[in-house]
């Protein structure tokens, strides 16, 4: 079994204004991270163990969540684990594909017409983007304009621009605008 190199999950936090992504690595040869968090008060909070078994056998991923109370950051947990097998169908030079939503950077509807963007391939969807915003509402994704939702997964950072609007930059490089009605939701769903 080997552990080395393999991102956990990244803490969000908010330091000076700005949004703060850490992300927890699984040190080599160990199998277990526990983390202690304490409240605005310095009182301690629930601690979380990690535990990852690699099994070479499997002939699929299982993901099992033993906690003592369902509470909700682990009900936000099981919905962000189940986006790993949700996918979406699209359409490109007349062929259907099955689309991890992991894979999708944004969805874009111009038009009337509605496109999934991988980082070098876009797809068409038969739904509107309400439909997919409907589906994808406990998933990373979220409405920043009109015409768009943003895989967070894939932001990179965000800075403001004119007319109160912010444009965000993804990891691939595009950049996207965020329209200042839809900033409160982009700012909340970095807070989950």
């Amino acid at each position: 079994m080997s552990y080395s190199g393999i991102t956990l999950f990244g803490y969000l936090g908010q330091r000076a204004g700005q949004v703060v992504a850490k992300p927890l690595f699984l040190a080599e040869g160990k199998n277990i991270m526990t983390m202690e968090r304490k409240n605005t008060f310095g009182e301690r909070r629930r601690s979380v163990k990690v535990t990852v078994k690699e099994d070479h056998g499997l002939e699929e991923d299982e993901v099992i969540i033993h906690c003592s109370y369902m509470d909700e950051r682990i009900k936000k947990l099981v919905d962000y684990v189940r986006q790993f097998v949700f996918s979406l169908e699209g359409e490109s030079d007349g062929k259907i594909y099955r689309i991890p939503i992991d894979d999708l950077c944004y969805i874009d509807s111009v038009d009337g017409k509605t496109f999934l963007y991988e980082t070098k391939n876009a797809y068409r969807s038969r739904l509107t983007l309400t439909e997919l915003e409907q589906r994808l509402h406990d998933t990373t994704f979220v409405r920043i304009s009109k015409n768009c939702l943003l895989n967070v997964s894939w932001l990179k950072c965000v800075e403001p621009y004119v007319n109160h609007r912010m444009r965000a930059e993804l990891k691939n490089g595009e950049k996207l605008l965020v329209s200042r009605n839809y900033i409160e939701n982009l700012k909340e769903k970095l807070r989950r």
